[in-house]
């Protein structure tokens, strides 16, 4: 069975503090997937393959070493304060 693509859409930003007040009441070991997603706009397959030692909460970087195909292999995401906090 195929699902019909859906467009993609943007979370005001109201939504995305519901979103993350949820995953840190319900789902806290989800939380910090929740905040790469939306801070850093990692992709679904990114975000998966992402490790703690590839993030460096110091500088505010992380290491992207699994990408999408057409993206660069490897690339440094810089995280705004609100997503290191």
């Amino acid at each position: 069975m195929r699902e019909e693509s859906q467009p993609i859409g943007i979370l005001s930003v109201q939504n995305y503090a519901s979103i993350l007040e949820l995953m840190q009441k319900k789902y806290p070991a989800y939380l910090a997937t929740t905040v790469l997603a939306g801070f850093a706009g990692l992709r679904r397959k990114e975000l998966h393959a992402q490790r703690w030692d590839q993030i460096d909460l110091k500088r505010g970087l992380l290491t992207v070493t699994k990408a999408k195909r057409n993206t660069p292999s490897m690339r440094i995401v810089h995280l705004c304060p609100s997503a290191v906090e």
